[in-house]
């Protein structure tokens, strides 16, 4: 019979996983158990259920949910995602407000973190400015990161950059202002700048 405290964190795993894959998850209570009880060797019971927490917030298309959310997947991962929950408790108001732009985009939890302690926050700003006018980019969440990492440039003609539209300008007509988007774009990308500049500083705005 397991330890109190793993049972109920094994418990709280599969229905962790129940919830996430709406699949029912099979304990394997002796090699689980195993596991788990080294893990409480380094982090309390409320530590270990945030680990769970966000060990479960990743997609399913991360590592972890290819792998099947499994007990030895959470084992192995639980060191960086506790280091990645220190660094998070140490952000500032500013990186905090971009991470959640961030992931407002769609771009994983982790990434999002890496960001803003790796990129000069000025940088990552640039990029979120200009996110609403790139056009023709298939896969957003995988080219953001890489655009604040490369700080891709703001070509000054539309036509330097088939991926680039301009802001749309203000006719003096007083007329209603139509944008030079295409309409088929991601409606997220399009909201963008209306949605996640209210997460920001007015000084950022």
């Amino acid at each position: 019979m397991p330890d109190p405290a793993v049972r109920r964190l094994l418990l709280r795993h599969q229905a962790l996983y129940e919830s996430k894959t709406g699949a029912a998850f099979p304990v394997l209570w002796a090699r689980d158990g195993k596991l788990v009880k080294q893990l409480l060797a380094a982090y309390d019971e409320a530590a270990m259920e945030r680990l769970q927490d966000a060990f479960f917030a990743q997609p399913l298309d991360s590592v972890a949910g290819r792998k099947g959310f499994t007990v030895p997947g959470f084992f192995t991962e639980a060191p960086a995602l506790a280091a990645r929950a220190a660094q998070g408790d140490a952000l500032t108001p500013e990186q905090v407000q971009r991470r959640a732009s961030l992931e407002f985009l769609g771009c994983e939890a982790a990434t999002a973190l890496a960001l803003v302690t790796e990129v000069p926050l000025e940088q990552i700003d640039r990029q979120l400015a200009a996110w609403p006018h790139r056009t023709g980019i298939r896969r957003p969440a995988a080219a953001l990161p890489q655009a604040i990492r490369e700080d891709w440039p703001l070509p000054e003609r539309p036509e330097a950059h088939p991926g680039w539209a301009p802001l749309p300008s203000r006719g003096d007509g007083g007329g209603e202002e139509r944008s030079p988007l295409g309409s088929d774009r991601d409606p997220v990308l399009q909201t963008l700048g209306d949605v996640t500049r209210d997460l920001w500083p007015a000084s950022a705005r």
